[in-house]
């Protein structure tokens, strides 16, 4: 007997598979396809369609209302790779 019931999985934990794997836009509710699926991930978590896959804050239709602070990571990101350069005192 090659199977065993350990290795088969019940219908219970196939259904919680199924419902986790819910692919549809948060906005529209358009299913997302598979290739914009890994091109329209925010973020801030969640996977757009490709027309509310920019964020934005304002009421546009082709935007999602983002909370992630995506102007203090890019502005983190320069702080760190351009650090203050200070010439050395000229003595006279």
């Amino acid at each position: 007997m090659p199977y065993s019931l350990v290795n088969i999985p019940n219908n219970n934990n196939i259904e919680q598979i199924t419902k986790k794997q819910k692919n549809s836009c948060p906005v529209c509710n358009k299913k997302i396809t598979f290739s914009e699926q890994s091109y329209c991930k925010c973020k801030c978590g969640n996977t757009y369609c490709s027309r509310h896959r920019y964020p934005g804050h304002d009421d546009s239709d082709n935007t999602h209302k983002c909370n992630y602070d995506h102007k203090l990571e890019h502005m983190e990101k320069l702080i760190k790779s351009n650090p203050v350069v200070k010439p050395n005192k000229l003595i006279s």
